[in-house]
C-alpha cells in the first residue's frame, strides 16, 4: 500500500508541473492543477517523501498532520469534483461556503480529541474510543462521501474515456468512506466483534486509495489528451501558414489571448475566403489539410459551424461571405 501512495504522489506531483504552463494561459485548467497541487500536499502528510515525525514537527506536533491531511484531502477533492463537472471547460461560478462549513465542522470535534500525543501514523484507530474522535473521523469521511457522490454524479453521463477513471474511482472512494463510518461507529460504541471491527479497519485502505489513483490517472489521462491535443493544433497551425505563405497572403491577426485552437479556426477562416472569392485554388495535399483541420475545430469548439466555415463569416478584407 505504501508504493501505492508513492505512486499517486509522484504522478500527481507531475501533472502539477506538466499543468503550469496551462494553467497561466487559460484560468479554465487552474481548479484541476490547484487539485493536483493540494492533492500533492494531502499525499505528501502520508509519509511518502518526508517522515511524518518530520512535517508533523513542523506543524507543531501532537498530531496536527492529520488534520492537515483531511483539510488537504477534502480541499482536493472538491477541487478536482469542480473541475471535472464544468460543461466543456466553462469557467462557472463556484460556491466555497459548502466546503468551508465542511472543513470547520470536523476541525471542531479534533479540538476536543485528548492526549492526541506524539506522531502516530495510526492516530484515528488507536483513539477510537474517544465520541470526539468518533465525530471527527465520521464528519470527515461523509464530508469525502458527498463531495465523491457529487463527482460520480456530475460525471456519469460523459462520454469522453477519461471520464470512467473519474466514475470508477468515485465510486471506490465512497465505498471506503461508508466502511470507514462504519468501522469507527462499531469500535465507538462497540456495536459488533472484534473480528468484524479488524474487518471493517482494514477494507479502507485497498477501496480509498485505488480510488484517488484512479482519479489521478483520470487527471493525468486529461494532461496528456490535452498536451497531444495542443500538439496536433500547433502542427495544423505552422503547416497552415505555409499554405499561406505559399499564396502571398498575410497571416490573420488574432486577437492576443485567442488560444492556439482558436488562431486555427482565424487561419482556416482566411483560406476559405479566399478561396470562395476565387483568389487561390488548393492543391489536393491543401485541401486536405484545410478540411481536416475544418472538422478538428468544429469538433473542439461546440460554436463553430459543422458546415464549410466560410458561411455568415466576415472575410478578412471586409466584404461578407
Amino acid at each position: 500500500m505504501h508504493e501505492l501512495k508513492t505512486a499517486a504522489t509522484i504522478i500527481l506531483a507531475l501533472v502539477f508541473v506538466l499543468r503550469t504552463p496551462s494553467a497561466i494561459r487559460e484560468p479554465r485548467s487552474r481548479l484541476s492543477w490547484l487539485a493536483s497541487g493540494v492533492g500533492t500536499l494531502a499525499l505528501l502528510t502520508l509519509g511518502t517523501v518526508i517522515p511524518q515525525r518530520v512535517v508533523d514537527g513542523w506543524l507543531g506536533g501532537e498530531n496536527w498532520i492529520n488534520l492537515a491531511q483531511n483539510l488537504l484531502c477534502t480541499i482536493a477533492f472538491w477541487l478536482v469534483t469542480q473541475a471535472a463537472i464544468s460543461q466543456d471547460g466553462q469557467r462557472r461560478r463556484l460556491r466555497w461556503w459548502p466546503l468551508a462549513l465542511a472543513l470547520i465542522a470536523f476541525t471542531i470535534p479534533f479540538l476536543f480529541i485528548t492526549d492526541r500525543g506524539t506522531t502516530d501514523y495510526y492516530f484515528i484507530p488507536h483513539r477510537t474510543g474517544q465520541t470526539a474522535m468518533w465525530l471527527y473521523a465520521s464528519i470527515y469521511m461523509a464530508t469525502i462521501a458527498s463531495i465523491s457522490f457529487e463527482l460520480l454524479r456530475g460525471v456519469n453521463r460523459r462520454e469522453a474515456r477519461s471520464y470512467w477513471f473519474f466514475r470508477a474511482g468515485a465510486a471506490l472512494v465512497i465505498l471506503a468512506s461508508l466502511d470507514e463510518i462504519v468501522y469507527l461507529t462499531f469500535a465507538r460504541f462497540q456495536m459488533a466483534p472484534a473480528s468484524v471491527i479488524e474487518l471493517l479497519k482494514n477494507g479502507f485502505d485497498p477501496f480509498f486509495y485505488v480510488g484517488v489513483i484512479l482519479i489521478v490517472a483520470g487527471i493525468a489521462s486529461f494532461t496528456a489528451t490535452r498536451s497531444f491535443r495542443e500538439l496536433r493544433l500547433q502542427a495544423k497551425l505552422f503547416l497552415l501558414g505555409r499554405v499561406l505563405a505559399r499564396r502571398g497572403l498575410p497571416r490573420p491577426q488574432s486577437v492576443p489571448s485567442t488560444d492556439t485552437i482558436g488562431r486555427v479556426y482565424d487561419h482556416v477562416i482566411t483560406i476559405r475566403d479566399q478561396e470562395t472569392m476565387a483568389e487561390i485554388t488548393l492543391s489536393r495535399g491543401e485541401a486536405i489539410l484545410v478540411a481536416g483541420s475544418e472538422r478538428f475545430v468544429a469538433r473542439s469548439l461546440p460554436n463553430a459551424p459543422s458546415e464549410p466555415m466560410v458561411q455568415s463569416l466576415t472575410i478578412t478584407n471586409g466584404a461578407t461571405a
